[in-house]
Formats: structure tokens, sequence, C-alpha cells
């Protein structure tokens, strides 16, 4: 199974005088719009809103390529005889 470079997040933010702040960060959107929805019934003194921000996987492994020079001689062998 292919593993994703980024994962999606769901960011919601206060602006608490400062500029906007990350108050909260979940995978999914329902419990995104969920925290946005306690954050505005209990903060009222404050605008809140919702983004989406790609970040990166932790569980992501690179793919590398060998460049082994015995590999490569082995295919330039298999070339020569066809």
């Amino acid at each position: 199974m292919r593993i994703p470079k980024t994962i999606k997040l769901y960011i919601v933010q206060g602006a608490y005088g400062q500029g906007w702040e990350d108050v909260a960060a979940s995978e999914t959107r329902k419990e995104a719009y969920s925290d946005l929805r306690a954050y505005r019934e209990n903060e009222t003194q404050c605008p809140h809103r919702l983004i989406t921000r790609r970040e990166a996987n932790p569980d992501y492994v690179p793919v590398t390529l060998s460049l082994d020079p015995a590999n490569n001689a082995e295919l330039r062998q298999e070339e020569s005889l066809e």
C-alpha cells in the first residue's frame, strides 16, 4: 500500500488580538466542524475559522534507487545478448 507524502489537517483558528492562532487540529472534517462549533459557542468574544493545511506525513519513507555498478553491468550484458 502506498503511503502518502503529506496528510491533510483541518485547523481551527481563533483571533485573540495578535492575528490568527491555531487552537485545534484534526484529520477529519467532521471532527473539525464539531470543534469549531464548540469554540464559537464557548468563546463568543473572539472570531474563529476553519482552514486546511498539508503537513509532512511522519510515516512516509522515501524510496531510494540503488545505483550499484554490478547491477548495471548485468543489465548491459542482457541487452547485448538480444
